[in-house]
């Protein structure tokens, strides 16, 4: 993995993704904020980190049920889209600077989190990464002027940095959607998540017609086999999901811009059909017979 085969700059440099998702709205709440991962894992980026509360908002389940805890107790591995079984740290507040170290790794943040969160995450990665510890550094983040809290002078990070680069996803996004389809199914203004993107196309060949929005990649009540949001369903056919709507919400939130509540009641109906059967739904991909 190379940060200019991603980008074409040198790979001396701190690269910021700004993505205006990682941002919370009015309500505190977060939708499509992992947009992103997918295209950087494509590219070689495995090894991230974000806030906890990030994937226990709402559902304390999910934290536990979406990340397989590595041997070495070091990192975890993400379960819910089997594609992309990246590696997440936790990154410990009374960790120092010294004590971290790593080939590359990829921080999700925002600038209201930098200014009230107390972990210093943010400055003990950049730390580390100057003093040679990281040889890779990104961050995705709400703004291009992003700063944080443990400078003098508050400016942009862009400038507090010999080397930084500022790149939008928005414009990465695109420019990848249009070399790999040219017309994509969905619209831009639908998604820019490229695993969203190649759904869609796996929709068009096995449903023989276009979806018209993101929910249509998730009726599962009627999707047939073929289409990669089947490993989402699959994982989500659990007990868990029986007892915990909200941890459907949890697990599907991050990866969507929009529909959440219709992706949501769709979920709900087909774990219904499946009795909330993993191997049924195991079975039903593998066969295309639907359960009785």
């Amino acid at each position: 993995m190379s940060v200019d085969k991603i980008t074409g700059v040198r790979t001396d440099s701190v690269i910021i993704l700004k993505d205006s998702l990682t941002a919370s709205n009015n309500s505190g709440n977060q939708m499509g904020y992992l947009r992103s991962l997918p295209y950087l894992y494509e590219e070689g980026i495995s090894r991230y980190t974000f806030p906890p509360g990030w994937l226990r908002r709402r559902s304390p389940e999910t934290f536990d049920e979406v990340l397989e805890e590595a041997e070495d107790d070091s990192w975890f591995n993400y379960r819910a889209l089997p594609p992309f079984p990246f590696e997440y740290t936790i990154i410990d507040q009374n960790m120092e600077s010294d004590e971290l170290s790593y080939q590359h790794i990829c921080q999700y943040t925002n600038q209201e989190m930098e200014c009230y969160s107390n972990a210093r995450t943010t400055h003990k990665l950049l730390r580390a990464y100057l003093n040679e510890r990281i040889e890779e550094l990104f961050l995705v983040t709400d703004q291009s002027s992003f700063s944080i809290s443990d400078t003098v002078s508050k400016k942009p990070l862009r400038e507090e940095l010999q080397h930084a680069e500022v790149l939008s996803y928005e414009n990465i996004a695109k420019q990848y959607l249009r070399r790999e389809f040219g017309t994509p199914s969905l619209s831009f203004g639908t998604t820019l998540n490229i695993w969203l993107h190649r759904a869609a196309a796996d929709y068009q060949e096995a449903m023989e017609e276009t979806p018209r929005r993101i929910a249509d990649l998730f009726e599962f009540d009627v999707l047939e086999p073929g289409i990669r949001t089947w490993d989402l369903f699959e994982f989500l056919a659990s007990e868990v999901s029986h007892e915990s709507t909200d941890h459907i919400n949890a697990t599907v939130r991050p990866w969507i811009e929009s529909d959440i509540t219709k992706v949501e009641t769709n979920i709900r109906n087909a774990l219904q059909e499946f009795d909330y059967d993993r191997e049924a739904v195991r079975r039903f991909r593998e066969s295309g017979t639907r359960p009785d």
